[in-house]
């Protein structure tokens, strides 16, 4: 081949080169999603306005940044009000799954939305550093009469946010509680075990519904409730949503723990459940048929605490422990009865 024709086709292949946007060579940028169940509730006052008060500051105290919160009951306007306030920080938000049926800032609102008066929302809200540029909601069509959960707009929430010239699709959620789980050990949760699969399911076709290139994450965080203990749960929950989890057992908190948490304490107390009580419910997962990380993204429980303490009434008294009888004195520093889950995604392109 002449040499001339040779410099041609290098200048050219140099052209197009040069031409492709500079994402195509950077690699994609490292994601950190934090699920935080904030225990903001529509009934009944566990401590709620000095809790909510607090969160802007805890959160803003954290060692680490999330680019994402995914946050669930924030069931209150003065709950959603606190998360403003963060808007220096996580300039970007979606309202709350299933406040309104219509509007509210969505592209879209899919499922079985109540406008009731006795229906409350379903209290997931995405808060996010980087720009989002889809907001789609989702209420659960599967939901057991008779469960304070039939009474919610509970779904999910789906955001496609751009960060660093790439995008990422996050989806935040909240599924059926165990009813039986919390106010009676003993009893069978199964039927709820059942729910939360089927909403996974609702879930899971509702993502596929959007056409997201299989070339592009797509991360799922949120109080799942189901019990990390119970590993064919925690088998089928992957199984059904079509993802991964790294979760090391090792890990010293449990998400929802009344052996170090003193408002789960004061919940085990309240519902009749063990004070001992020690278990993960919450959960950063990856769809494993979408783009994957490079490693996979470790879930970490972070022990989150107000840096100050304050009294409430319900918790002063004599504890009876399963390591023995203990006082306190009432006062406290716990933001919820969860703690947060994090994890890091990181890419290679």
């Amino acid at each position: 081949m002449p040499i001339v024709r040779l410099r041609t086709l290098f200048t050219m292949l140099l052209l197009a080169v040069c031409s492709l946007p500079l994402a195509a060579f950077a690699a994609r940028p490292d994601l950190t999603v934090m699920s935080y169940n904030i225990m903001q509730l529509p009934t009944q006052d566990w401590d709620q306005a000095n809790r909510r008060n607090r969160l802007p500051a805890a959160i803003r105290g954290l060692a680490e940044t999330p680019d994402v919160l995914v946050l669930q009951e924030v069931f209150t306007n003065e709950a959603y009000a606190r998360l403003v306030d963060l808007q220096d920080l996580y300039p970007y938000r979606t309202g709350t799954v299933g406040y309104r049926c219509s509007g509210d800032g969505w592209n879209s609102i899919s499922g079985a939305c109540s406008n009731a008066i006795t229906v409350v929302r379903g209290g997931v809200v995405v808060l996010s550093r980087w720009p989002i540029l889809e907001k789609h909601a989702l209420v659960y069509r599967a939901s057991r009469y008779g469960s304070w959960d039939y009474l919610s707009n509970k779904g999910a929430a789906y955001v496609r946010l751009r960060k660093g010239g790439s995008d990422y699709h996050i989806i935040g959620t909240h599924l059926q509680a165990s009813q039986t789980m919390v106010f009676d050990p003993g009893a069978d949760d199964r039927p709820d075990h059942a729910v939360r699969m089927a909403q996974l399911r609702e879930m899971h076709d509702w993502i596929d519904g959007f056409g997201i290139a299989r070339s592009e994450p797509v991360i799922i965080a949120g109080d799942l409730n189901v019990e990390y203990g119970r590993g064919d749960d925690v088998v089928e929950m992957l199984d059904t949503s079509a993802t991964d989890l790294d979760y090391p057992a090792s890990e010293p908190f449990r998400s929802f723990s009344a052996r170090h948490n003193w408002l789960t304490k004061a919940n085990a107390y309240y519902g009749g459940f063990s004070l001992d009580y020690d278990q993960t419910l919450d959960y950063v997962l990856w769809r494993h048929d979408h783009l994957a990380p490079v490693e996979p993204a470790q879930q970490r429980v972070i022990a989150l605490k107000s840096a100050d303490s304050w009294y409430w009434l319900w918790m002063r008294g004599w504890w009876d422990l399963p390591e023995g009888r203990v006082w306190h004195d009432g006062y406290h520093s716990e933001l919820s009865d969860h703690y947060p889950v994090v994890a890091t995604f990181r890419y290679d392109r």
